[in-house]
């Protein structure tokens, strides 16, 4: 077939569609029309002898829908007057045609948009037939969005109309869209009714609609009403968000009455809506709202009240509200509204915060420390202005604060100048710690005088200090000098903190090299560190390449633990290749590092845990997995985790595996469930120990419960056992004497002495006296009181 030809049978079929579409549209609609149904049924066409016939008799049409085609095709198309026009000139069969081709087209990044614009263009026609077709569409999401496009367009050309349909429709999901249309409608509907919808819709329960169109519109024609049913019909969740939205709205039009209607509410709902209220009025008139802020009767909310008014007064006329708010007595002016309206005028227009300090620095020694603190902010602009201002503050932590801010900041625009302002006597506390944001400055513009700089100062500390700032900045820009700066620093936890943070920033700009750079530090411990630390990053990053590194090492003790650091990302993010490298080689060290170094693989994927331990021999590496499994299954997945204890024979394996799952699984598991879990256990099954660690984990959530369930257990070494695990319990509870009691029923005397003796370890240390005094009752003699209170013979 040539080419044109493939043109001219695409333009045939594409003319088919369309009519075909036309055609089904009209008889649709014909049938919507003659039925006169609230619920459209939609209608099957008869066939088409010629359909190119029907599109030319509307070719205007044939052409809309031609370019509806095209742009669904294209992807992108949005909503202009032009396409406004063009839809609305449409009939409701035409519309029927071109929503059910979008519909049912392919999925488009501009189908969507098309969607919406027709089921709302045919909503304003025909409604309740755009209702029917949206109500046929299968997915859930797009159903209810098209549900949303045609109540907009319904209410908006009828809301009478729709308000019927509402008092109709049965409640549910449509109906509730319905009246979130309506609502946008106030102007034509009673809003008490409105209202009415949303309450016994239970909308305002999940949130609800935007009420400020209907509010605005109550209040105006009747507040009295307004309020009193609002007031009246709302409880729970909803009123204090439905409140807040009509005093908001009211104090727009007359914010003293809506102050007033406040104060009649309950007072534990006053303050947000008092804020909310003078919040407003300063919009309109900030003075008269600042004022009313002194009254009296909200004495109870004056402060926040005030901050709120006079920050939003601030915004428009710092000068204005700055001066009324000195004028007034110095309890309103005083700490935090002032220093909050100071804070937020030296980073909007710091020109009006100097005006005012300079007039009036006896507000300085007042400014709270977030204020004093926000002075760097004006550093920015006037540096030597918010230093000056520092000085001025009251010797001790506010002023610290604020000097090393100022000086930080200084420092990134003018280091010289910061150099010169650290030498300050003011500056003397926060030299040592902003000397290193100012060298590390200095260094990115001259090596050279920060080198110089840094030699000058007179103790080691300093100096580290200094290098550290320097090997902090110069790692963003230039990791070359900073590692000449680096080697400088004396060797300890400076040193390696300033190594790490240089690889880090070698590894974000070049891997391989960083890990080559890694490889030439003599220092093995410090390689061995920093080798860890970027491991783990690197990994995350290319676990491949990171892998091939760890396998290049040499030193056996690197080697095992880089793989050790890299195991739990390994397990989390290939849980599959890491159990294949376990069953590998399950004996040799790399299984063994692995395995120590992670706890995520039954995080990752039980299943695959599970199955590894099923297929690894007995040993070291079987056991530390089973171990880590228990852990992470315990809170999890403890059903798993209590099937993988059930396979395990009796011995230490099995002991350790019920021991990690009662320490973990009580928070997650009633401890009553757990003592019936381990008492059903075979004979064999199950330690003296385990019980011990029962009864601590049991004591701790349930202390009661805990000496209950002891008590139901026969004599005997498990219960013996259990009434040890009490014995580190009473730190926390301050019942040292009930469990005393009971510890004295041990059977075995070394085990009684031994969980006396930790009992009294806590006691003493939380009131001796009443320890030794426990002690003296005791049918023990001197030397055996003696060793209860002094195990160890230190005297203590």
């Amino acid at each position: 077939m040539t080419s044109r030809n493939l043109v001219t049978l695409t333009c045939v079929i594409g003319a088919l569609s369309t009519a075909g579409a036309y055609w089904l549209g009209r008889q649709h609609i014909q049938l919507s029309t003659s039925t006169k149904s609230q619920a459209m049924v939609p209608a099957t066409a008869n066939p088409v002898s010629d359909p190119a016939d029907i599109a030319n008799d509307d070719s205007t049409f044939a052409t809309l829908f031609d370019d509806v085609r095209a742009a669904h095709t294209r992807g992108y198309w949005s909503l202009n007057l032009s396409w406004q026009r063009r839809f609305a000139a449409l009939s409701s069969a035409q519309l029927y045609a071109l929503t059910a081709f979008i519909v049912d087209a392919e999925p488009s990044d501009a189908r969507g948009e098309l969607r919406r614009a027709l089921y709302e263009q045919w909503a304003r026609i025909d409604p309740r037939a755009a209702l029917a077709h949206a109500s046929t569409i299968d997915f859930v999401r797009t159903r209810d969005d098209a549900f949303r496009s045609v109540f907009r367009g319904w209410a908006f050309a009828t809301a009478s109309d729709l308000d019927a349909w509402v008092q109709s429709e049965p409640p549910g999901n449509r109906r509730d869209q319905g009246i979130v249309a309506l609502i946008t409608q106030a102007d034509d509907l009673p809003p008490a009714r409105l209202f009415g919808y949303l309450v016994e819709s239970g909308l305002l329960e999940n949130g609800g609609p935007d009420t400020f169109t209907l509010f605005s519109t109550w209040l105006r024609q009747d507040p009295r009403n307004a309020v009193a049913q609002v007031s009246g019909k709302l409880e729970g969740r909803s009123r204090a968000r439905v409140l807040s939205s009509l005093a908001r709205v009211w104090a727009g039009a007359d914010p003293q009455a809506a102050l007033a209607w406040v104060q009649t509410l309950p007072t534990q709902e006053q303050g947000s809506l008092i804020s909310t209220v003078l919040g407003r009025w300063a919009r309109r008139d900030p003075q008269a709202a600042a004022a009313a802020t002194l009254h009296p009767a909200l004495a109870a909310y004056s402060d926040q009240s005030l901050r709120s008014v006079i920050t939003s007064w601030a915004n428009v006329d710092p000068d204005s509200a700055l001066t009324w708010l000195v004028a007034q007595p110095v309890e309103h002016r005083r700490g935090e509204i002032m220093g909050g309206v100071l804070g937020q005028l030296f980073e909007l227009t710091p020109d009006a915060a100097i005006r005012f300090l300079e007039n009036h620095p006896e507000e300085l020694p007042h400014l709270p420390e977030r204020a004093a603190q926000s002075l760097g902010a004006l550093a920015k602009i006037h540096p030597q202005k918010a230093f000056d201002f520092a000085q001025q503050l009251p010797a001790g932590r506010k002023q610290n604060q604020a000097m090393h801010r100022i000086l930080g900041v200084i420092a990134q625009s003018d280091p010289a100048l910061a150099l010169r302002l650290v030498d300050e006597p003011a500056s003397i506390n926060v030299r040592h710690s902003a000397m290193a944001q100012i060298m590390g400055q200095i260094a990115q513009q001259d090596p050279e005088t920060a080198i110089a700089a840094v030699q000058a100062l007179p103790s080691s500390v300093e100096r580290d200090q200094a290098l550290m700032g320097i090997v902090a900045n110069l790692s963003r820009t230039d990791t070359d000098l900073a590692e000449v700066f680096a080697a400088v620093l004396s060797p300890g936890n400076a040193q390696r903190n300033a190594y790490i943070q240089l690889s880090n920033a070698k590894l974000a700009q070049d891997p391989t090299a960083a890990a080559q750079w890694i490889d030439s530090l003599a220092d093995e411990q410090l390689r061995q560190t920093i080798g860890s630390q970027m491991a783990k990053n690197w990994f995350q990053q290319d676990s491949q390449a990171t892998l091939a590194w760890i396998q290049s090492q040499s030193n056996p003790s690197i080697q095992d633990n880089l793989y050790r650091n890299v195991a739990r990302s390994w397990a989390m993010s290939d849980p599959a290749g890491f159990s294949a490298i376990l069953l590998a080689d399950p004996t040799g060290p790399l299984a063994r590092n692995l395995v120590q170094g992670s706890l995520g693989l039954a995080s990752a994927s039980s299943d695959i845990a599970l199955r590894t331990i099923e297929q690894l021999p007995e040993g070291e590496v079987r056991n530390l997995l089973i171990r880590s499994t228990i852990v992470s299954l315990a809170q999890s997945g403890p059903r798993q985790a209590q099937a993988l204890i059930a396979t395990l024979p009796p011995g230490e394996v099995r002991e350790n595996a019920i021991q990690n799952f009662v320490s973990n699984a009580t928070r997650v598991i009633a401890p009553s469930q757990l003592a019936a879990w381990m008492q059903a256990m075979p004979p064999g099954h199950v330690t003296p120990s385990n019980y011990s660690n029962l009864a601590a984990n049991y004591f701790s959530r349930n202390p009661d419960e805990a000496v209950q369930w002891i008590e139901t257990l026969p004599a005997g070494e498990f219960r013996d056992s259990a009434l040890q695990g009490l014995s580190f319990g009473p730190a926390s509870t301050g019942r040292h004497e009930e469990i005393g009691a009971l510890l004295l029923t041990i059977a075995d005397e070394s085990g009684r002495e031994k969980a006396i003796t930790n009992l009294l370890t806590t006691w003493r240390f939380n009131d001796t006296a009443a320890a030794r005094a426990w002690v003296d009752t005791l049918p023990l003699d001197d030397a055996a009181k003696a060793r209860l209170l002094d195990p160890d013979g230190s005297g203590n």
